[in-house]
């Protein structure tokens, strides 16, 4: 049996979600789901991106489909509060999604938003035109990170979880792969002690360097969680492959599959680490607030936990 999402979203400023997102199959009806399967079997040479476990295949010149065994209804869920409580923010219009459990696959149809990936012209535009995106993004990440946690949902201010609640999803933390997902959490030190696979001392150590470092990034965590500071929305995967522009302009944020409320750094810190464009990293700061201090402890985490960049 599929579960899917409404397109139930409301441009109310009430920001409300839907309680159970995925409980109704208005919209991702029988005839929607087999039309498509249908059309991915028949588009699969208009592919514009694959990979082992999902891809993206353009339906029209206006709607796509991502798909695949590492694409969760979460995202889904993620567009239509953004679509309720961010209407600014340029996200892709979510139409319908679906999943079949049988296959373990999850289907989110979706608007095709006419831009062009930033990755594929950074390197060649002017100072003048780089500033231009940056101020645009600067504005876009601000509306983001002031979001406030939506009605209907019991989400505590120091959660760590997706936009419904539910649980996050992030490849590049090896213990966190899996059809589950990581989370949710109940704050940042449930979260943190995940991050270090559930060691909350060093006695079972044995290299001293290894020890000290660990040691550092305890002390590190509880500081931080010390400040006791609310969550934020997070997209989690700020690359330039994932901002489109068309003339000038910001036109879409896509790939929202890690997004969710997280502490006040982590989108400095991943962004720090999606992508190797040389000159990028350096230009992150200017429309994310850096997190000098949290970067540091940030490396560290990724020194001995985090498989990936």
């Amino acid at each position: 049996m599929s579960k899917s999402v409404p397109i139930s979203a409301t441009s109310s400023t009430t920001c409300s979600t839907p309680q159970a997102p995925w409980a109704s199959c208005h919209n991702a009806t029988l005839f929607n789901r087999q039309k498509t399967l249908l059309q991915i079997a028949i588009s699969k040479h208009i592919t514009s991106r694959r990979h082992p476990n999902s891809s993206v295949i353009f339906l029209s010149p206006t709607i796509l489909v991502k798909y695949g065994r590492t694409v969760h209804l979460s995202e889904a869920s993620t567009l239509l509060f953004l679509a309720s409580c961010a209407p600014s923010i340029p996200v892709p219009k979510l139409h319908y999604a679906f999943r079949d459990n049988k296959k373990s696959l999850t289907y989110i149809v979706m608007e095709r938003i006419d831009g062009q990936p930033l990755s594929d012209s950074w390197g060649e535009r002017s100072g003048k035109e780089k500033d231009g995106l940056l101020a645009q993004l600067k504005g876009i990440f601000r509306e983001l990170r002031a979001l406030k946690k939506p009605r209907g949902i019991e989400i505590a201010d120091g959660a760590v979880c997706a936009a419904d609640g539910g649980n996050l999803h992030d490849h590049r933390i090896w213990n966190a792969s899996g059809e589950k997902g990581l989370g949710p959490f109940s704050n940042e030190a449930e979260f943190n002690l995940f991050l270090r696979n559930g060691m909350s001392n060093t006695d079972s150590i044995t290299d001293p360097e290894k020890k000290a470092e660990i040691q550092k990034l305890i002390e590190m965590h509880r500081e931080s969680e010390g400040r006791k500071t609310k969550t934020v929305f997070t997209h989690g995967d700020v690359s330039l492959s994932n901002i489109l522009v068309n003339e000038g302009r910001v036109v879409g944020i896509v790939d929202w599959e890690m997004a969710g409320w997280y502490p006040g750094y982590w989108e400095y810190t991943t962004a720090l680490n999606t992508h190797y464009i040389q000159g990028w990293r350096e230009e992150i700061g200017k429309f994310i607030d850096e997190w000098p201090q949290e970067k540091e402890m940030d490396d560290l985490w990724r020194g001995h936990y985090c498989d990936g960049p």
